[in-house]
Order: C-alpha cells, then sequence, then structure tokens
C-alpha cells in the first residue's frame, strides 16, 4: 500500500511520467477538454472532489515549478484564490485570463476533472525536476 496520501491509480501514473515543464491541469467539472489531452475524470458529484481538494493531494506527489490561475479568481472568489495560495507555498503564481487559461490546457499532458463548479478554478502545474532531499 502507498505512504503518500495519492490513491488514485491514473493520477499517479501521470505525476510519475511528467518531465520537467510539462504541464497538468486540475480542472472543475465544466472545462471543456481536447480530444488530444488525457482527461482523468475523478468526479463523483457536484463539489466533489474540489479543485482545492485535488491540489492538495496532488502536491503530496508531484514537485510544482509553477503554478497557472485565472485573473477573474481574484475578483470572484478571493477566499478560493487564498486557499490555493496557501496550499501553494513558496510556489509562483502566474495570472493569466481565463480566456488564454483555457487555450493552455490544450497543451497539458493530462487534465484531472474534478467534481467542482466555481467559476475561473481551473489552475495548471507546471511540473519542476526532480530534487534529492537527500
Amino acid at each position: 500500500m502507498k505512504k503518500n496520501p495519492l490513491l488514485h491509480p491514473k493520477v499517479s501514473k501521470v505525476i510519475a511520467s511528467l518531465g520537467e515543464g510539462d504541464q497538468l491541469v486540475i480542472a472543475t467539472a465544466d472545462l471543456p477538454i481536447s480530444s488530444d489531452v488525457q482527461r482523468i475524470d475523478i468526479l463523483l458529484t457536484k463539489g466533489i472532489p474540489t479543485v482545492e481538494q485535488t491540489l492538495s493531494v496532488v502536491l503530496s506527489e508531484m514537485h510544482v515549478q509553477e503554478a497557472i490561475i485565472a485573473e477573474e479568481l481574484e475578483r470572484t472568489n478571493a477566499s478560493l484564490l487564498n486557499g490555493l495560495k496557501e496550499k501553494l507555498g513558496e510556489i509562483p503564481i502566474t495570472q493569466v485570463m481565463y480566456v488564454a487559461l483555457k487555450q493552455r490546457t490544450k497543451m497539458a499532458k493530462a487534465v484531472i476533472r474534478t467534481g467542482d463548479f466555481t467559476n475561473f478554478a481551473t489552475m495548471i502545474l507546471i511540473a519542476g525536476k526532480y530534487e534529492n532531499d537527500s
């Protein structure tokens, strides 16, 4: 049995396959996903799991060098933005217009689709290189 909190086999496999600079999207349930991008559905029902919950678990296993979020999130849901910033800690955050963020998801290695319907909550994580802690 795995020690880390991430138990979903497809999510774990895609994270293990990421190279430096690869993109992984944590998406809301209603994000249009390109047929060229691997889709991993983890949504159970409306609101379960959320983007924020999914981010917490993904960060337990993924080295992230940058996060990209929608500029619109700041004015529409400041509490969610603050929660995401808290979880990301020292990871740099780039804000772009939501239209540009949606376009960029087409270049992702995979999209994890959550049960979240919060406007502008979709985010892109850019994989960093592995750094040995020892």
